[in-house]
């Protein structure tokens, strides 16, 4: 454990005296784990669940003037907390040590102008049984020699007497001024039993990743074997808690890394705040969707409250800045934004147009939170966002780069890695850690694949991944991995690649019908294990399978043409039945999807049915016009010959609702006119479906600023309504109430009044005086 606070000088070089440690042991059987956080707790938590033969501390301590010595330990952001030996021995008892090594200054001192005890000395008086220290300050390259001579003895059996011995020794060899300073404390404990047997094997210690995901989401984190990143994390949290001039983070760096692992512990940290997450695209459909569902999880009623309301989700989130992200502690998580870079690969670091206005307000509006709501953003790339002049990306955002691991901490990596840190040939085993170039995902890519190659292909792969770029290396590892596996267990992989999402078990069991894919769980299983395959478990009642992004499209590629089409048809049943069982309204994410595997299975109609019924006018009445136009432009790009069904019209309907609302009226005339000519073929032409439609007709015509062509429509509207529904009916005062406001335009206010007068009498009969339509009526007779 190393204590490096960033605020006591001088700064401890610690990870070379770890690499030293790591070193001089690499071939002894001993185990070594690491405390990466140089706080008291962190001790405190190893120590809770593990027993250790030696503790190991290194960092700076001091005497104060009173005579009390103290160790300079760190708090979660690495500022400095003095430890007294009392707080220490509190931890410590936890699982009480053999030895304990005090690798700081002074701390086998004590003064004696005052009747004191040294630090080590303390800890021997509380049931410490052997504890070393330094007698008065030591130079870091004198504290690297003991620190490596003493564990290289006692990791090949020496017991600690002789290894102390020999410590001094090999001081007073090469470090003359420290040798006398290197101090052992003993409580009488015999000190001549090895702690490790002379002549015992080496046995890798499996130290096991243990992943978990945050709350509904895909965003994978670490529970057990997250290493290194000790500066990150406090640079975070310093910024997270303290700087008023950042709403939050962006952590960037190439693929496997570990950015959402490393988000995951910033949101450990901060435990007391809501998770709102979106994995991927951002649109006014995804947040909205992650908006509702945290607010539901926090029971906040007033932010459900604000997402009713009818305005575009820019509004909404100035709204929710002045509200609920005011009053209580909200954390939003954008999980691999590079998905919002269309063009990356390309070298364009553009964001999406669908998730620039999102982007903006939260990073503009999030100040006035108070540090109550706060961002944090993952993504592959650095990328800028301008407005007026500023770039708010780089104002508002502590960057946070992730680099591969190194030295002491790819030791510490490798030691996770079970079949790399025992592979038998040496050779082999560097070439395979070199091929991991320091980075987290793709060594444990590579530690998969060990276990299920031959050492024949292992040299072929190493060739292979030579000089290439570790994006290229993951997936052609992933790939070789698929490859070693059994017929049956790549047919599985490949078809649940047909989901883009995570999907309940229903969803996997759909694609596996058939093909001797009963068994499918067991498969399922090895390919999580194999890092193939991600399941989240995090609640009983929400288990979601899905394929590793990375390799998915190639995978599913590789099927033939005809059984992809079949698998989108599956796709399809699955998220039919989402959408029926849902129990919170309509699920628009899901709505996509089958949007989405109709188009690729063949099934327009069914596409054209979900668009034009349910999923386009989730987005228009939520405001959403770039993703609804987006949306329908993709449907209608996949139809090749007219449709002239009533589902299209409605589709069409629905595309001119959307064009006349962004007010683009020309382009809804255009979409109306298509759904009314449908919908007269289908329905003849004295239809309410009719009237309605030529009533949006005249709506457009009368926004383009021709008001009599205008009551054209709207009088053919009114003369079917009046057929269909009588002369005293709500529909037929609405139609009087569209021509009063055109003859009102064209400046008739004679007809203007009579059209008005002939709605409000309507109006008022069945709705009374206090209804919106009977007062808006009202207000348009006091005008004329």
């Amino acid at each position: 454990m190393a204590c490096s606070p960033h605020d006591v000088y001088p700064v401890l070089e610690f990870e070379k005296e770890e690499d030293t440690i790591f070193e001089v042991t690499r071939d002894l059987p001993v185990e070594i784990d690491v405390e990466d956080t140089g706080s008291l707790e962190g001790l405190g938590e190893w120590l809770a669940t593990n027993k250790y033969d030696v503790v190991h501390i290194t960092g700076h301590a001091d005497i104060d003037k009173e005579g009390n010595p103290f160790f300079w330990m760190e708090d979660e952001e690495g500022l400095s907390v003095q430890v007294t030996p009392l707080q220490l021995w509190e931890k410590l008892r936890l699982n009480m040590p053999r030895l304990v090594f005090l690798s700081g200054c002074r701390t086998g001192e004590a003064p004696e102008h005052v009747a004191a005890l040294s630090f080590a000395h303390h800890l021997v008086a509380g049931h410490v049984s052997t504890v070393i220290g330094w007698g008065l300050p030591v130079s870091d390259t004198g504290a690297r020699c003991a620190a490596k001579t003493l564990y290289f003895d006692l990791s090949r059996g020496e017991d600690i007497l002789n290894a102390v011995l020999r410590t001094r020794s090999e001081l007073f060899k090469h470090y003359p001024g420290d040798w006398s300073l290197l101090r052992l404390f003993s409580d009488g404990t015999p000190l001549d039993v090895p702690l490790v047997q002379r002549g015992q094997k080496k046995r890798p210690k499996l130290r096991a990743l243990q992943y978990a995901y945050l709350v509904n989401s895909q965003v994978k984190v670490l529970e057990r074997g997250f290493i290194g990143r000790r500066r990150q994390i406090q640079q975070g949290l310093r910024c997270l808690r303290k700087d008023t001039n950042k709403v939050g983070l962006l952590l960037h760096g190439t693929g496997g890394l570990g950015k959402s692992c490393l988000a995951g512990k910033f949101c450990e940290r901060l435990k007391d705040h809501v998770l709102i997450i979106v994995h991927g695209k951002l649109n006014a459909v995804t947040f909205r969707e992650a908006l509702k569902d945290g607010f539901i999880r926090a029971r906040d009623d007033e932010g459900l409250k604000i997402l009713e309301e009818h305005e575009e989700i820019p509004y909404i989130i100035r709204w929710l800045c002045s509200s609920s992200f005011q009053n209580r502690p909200y954390l939003i998580v954008l999980d691999d934004f590079e998905k919002n870079m269309p063009e990356a690969e390309e070298g364009v670091i553009e964001i999406s147009p669908e998730a620039v206005p999102i982007l903006e307000t939260l990073l503009r509006y999030l100040p006035y939170t108070d540090k109550m709501t706060q961002l944090i953003i993952t993504s592959r790339y650095t990328f800028t966002l301008t407005s007026g002049g500023v770039d708010l990306v780089r104002e508002r955002l502590e960057h946070i780069g992730l680099t591969s691991f190194r030295d002491a901490d790819e030791r510490k990596k490798v030691s996770q890695l079970e079949h790399i840190a025992s592979y038998p040939v040496p050779e082999i085993k560097q070439q395979l850690i070199e091929a991991g170039r320091g980075n987290p995902g793709l060594m444990e890519a590579l530690n998969a694949l060990v276990e299920e190659m031959k050492d024949a292909e292992i040299d072929t792969l190493l060739c292979e991944a030579k000089g290439k770029q570790e994006e290229f290396v993951q997936e052609l590892v992933l790939r070789k991995l698929l490859e070693t596996q059994q017929e049956t267990f790549q047919t599985f992989l490949r078809r649940s690649a047909v989901y883009r999402l995570p999907v309940q078990k229903e969803g996997i069991e759909l694609v596996c019908e058939g093909d001797g894919l009963k068994d499918w769980e067991s498969e399922a299983e090895k390919a999580v294990r194999l890092g193939l395959m991600e399941v989240n478990r995090t609640r009983s009642d929400y288990v979601r399978y899905w394929v590793t992004p990375l390799i998915r499209e190639d995978i599913f590629g590789d099927l033939p043409e005809e059984e992809r089409r079949q698998l989108h048809q599956a796709a399809v049943s699955y998220y039919q039945s989402i959408l029926s069982a849902s129990r919170y309204g309509y699920d628009p994410v899901s709505g996509a999807e089958l949007i989405e595997h109709a188009l690729e299975a063949g099934l327009d109609d069914i596409a054209i049915e979900e668009g034009g019924s349910r999923f386009l006018p989730y987005l228009r009445n939520t405001l959403a016009y770039k993703e609804a136009l987006a949306q329908g432009h993709n449907i209608l790009s996949h139809i090749s010959e007219p449709k002239k069904g009533a589902q299209f019209a409605k589709f069409a309907f629905e595309l001119g609702w959307i064009h006349h609302d962004m007010g683009d009226a020309r382009q809804a005339i255009s979409y109306y006119e298509q759904a009314l000519s449908i919908d007269k073929a289908v329905y003849g032409d004295r239809h309410p479906t009719v009237a309605a439609m030529l009533n949006n007709i005249g709506g457009a015509w009368y926004a383009l600023g021709n008001a009599k062509k205008a009551i054209t429509y709207y009088e053919q509207a009114l003369s079917i309504d009046k057929a269909v529904y009588g002369d005293r009916h709500p529909t037929v005062a609405t139609r009087l109430n569209n021509i009063g406001s055109a003859w009102y335009a064209l400046g008739d206010s004679q007809r203007a009044k009579e059209c008005f007068q002939q709605a409000y009498d309507i109006f008022r009969e069945f709705y009374g005086d206090e209804h919106p339509s009977t007062r808006t009526v009202k207000e348009w007779l006091n005008r004329v």
